[in-house]
């Protein structure tokens, strides 16, 4: 194991698994689950928002001889020598998860045996609400007991998306909740966009009817979505109901360092059949 200031993992993603923009490469995977970064199974580079946890397995040399270290994160392609990141995090032994804080002005936070930090985390980067969509980069310094500077890592790019995609759809023919009769094709248009985008679904409330989800063009939904359209087509054996029509979109940013947790937006429009 080297002895020298390291960054293994960020957003629980080996940083060999990381492009020069800071997204994921075709492919990547978790490093505690194995799944892959695209869910989707299309192997799509997929950026970062949220927290992002960065992980790194030292010798427990660093933490016996009372070393300290920081994270340090600037835009990227800047000279300066970056920001502290001061956001508490959580470790955990076999037993008990603590929470972490490092010092509010220097970010220095002593190195753990690696006993008391079984997961390697060395710090969580809150990007949401700090930082600006694009390409930032993080660094890890690393400091003898009694502050004296040792080494310090490269510079990781890391491209942050925390703005959720955009979700709009609409009813034709008419407004929200108005009247259809049994046999009635119900349609509209529907919008379903982000810079990185992931993939969209339309289904139809209240499941407890089992309705099926409404026909949709463009087909794919893995592709982004300026203009399509989307209709379902009701007949006799419909219960005399409220019905909604759904529409998720989600991105490909992992947030919070977590598996199929993305940004995603959120719209939908009802009508009444029969009623």
């Amino acid at each position: 194991m080297s002895t020298a200031a390291r960054i293994d993992t960020i957003g629980d993603i080996s940083v060999l698994q990381l492009d020069a923009a800071g997204q994921t490469l075709p492919r990547a995977t978790f490093g505690y689950t194995g799944s892959p970064t695209d869910q989707t199974g299309l192997g799509r580079a997929c950026p970062f928002g949220g927290r992002v946890v960065v992980g790194a397995a030292v010798p427990d040399s660093f933490s016996a001889s009372n070393e300290q270290y920081r994270l340090l994160w600037r835009v990227a392609g800047s000279s300066g020598a970056g920001t502290p990141i001061t956001d508490p995090f959580m470790t955990a032994d076999f037993t008990t998860t603590t929470t972490r804080t490092p010092d509010p002005v220097t970010g220095l936070t002593p190195y753990l045996p690696s006993s008391a930090n079984i997961h390697s985390v060395v710090g969580w980067w809150q990007t949401r609400g700090v930082v600006v969509d694009g390409t930032n980069e993080i660094s890890l310094e690393r400091f003898d007991a009694v502050g004296n500077h040792l080494d310090q890592t490269q510079w990781y790019a890391v491209k942050t998306d925390n703005t959720p995609p955009t979700a709009d759809i609409t009813l034709s023919g008419g407004s929200p909740c108005n009247k259809a009769n049994p046999g009635d094709t119900v349609g509209g248009t529907f919008t379903a966009t982000d810079a990185n985008f992931g993939w969209y679904s339309l289904d139809t409330l209240p499941a407890s009817l089992n309705p099926p989800a409404p026909a949709h063009h463009p087909l794919s939904t893995t592709n982004p979505v300026p203009s399509g359209s989307w209709s379902l087509v009701t007949d006799g054996s419909w219960a005399q109901c409220g019905y909604v029509v759904q529409l998720w979109v989600y991105d490909r940013s992992i947030v919070d360092s977590f598996p199929n947790s993305h940004n995603y937006g959120y719209d939908d429009v009802g009508f009444c059949l029969g009623l």
